[in-house]
């Protein structure tokens, strides 16, 4: 019980945490971030073959200088995932939002970047999930 309310009292009354012991392992992460420093090491070409304006979901590669802030060039390059998801057709009445749902764009000279990022996203889903269901109970305890 004493975690349920160091939990709500960092979310509420300081704004943020630390959350350790989450079940994702160091090694998990070092592979993620080695599969990210792989890709953004491929030939420009191969990063462009994904790019994000071609994706109607908004997935894929972003080069450097390939979105403004404030009339500004932002000076980053970016890869975006979503959930895998079959695209949604749509039709009129559709709601927008169910635009965002569908594919990642994924490159093929690196098909270890799909399996690491999926797994990743399972088990970052998991430690999402967890976190929920002990904020509802936080709250519920308040």
């Amino acid at each position: 019980m004493a975690f349920l309310a160091d939990l709500r009292s960092a979310a509420r009354d300081i704004g943020f945490f630390y959350l350790g012991g989450h079940g994702i392992s160091h090694a998990d992460i070092h592979t993620l971030f080695a599969e990210a420093k792989c890709f953004f090491a491929l030939p420009e070409s191969e990063k462009r073959a994904i790019e994000m304006v071609n994706s109607p979901q908004f997935r894929g590669y972003t080069r450097v200088g390939g979105e403004r802030t404030q009339g500004l060039a932002d000076w980053r390059e970016q890869l975006d995932f979503g959930v895998e998801r079959e695209a949604v057709p749509q039709r009129p009445g559709t709601p927008a939002w169910t635009r965002l749902q569908g594919p990642n764009l994924w490159p093929t000279r690196q098909p270890s970047l799909r399996t690491t990022v999926l797994a990743w996203q399972a088990k970052a889903t998991d430690v999402a999930i967890r976190l929920l269901k002990a904020f509802a109970l936080s709250l519920e305890r308040a």
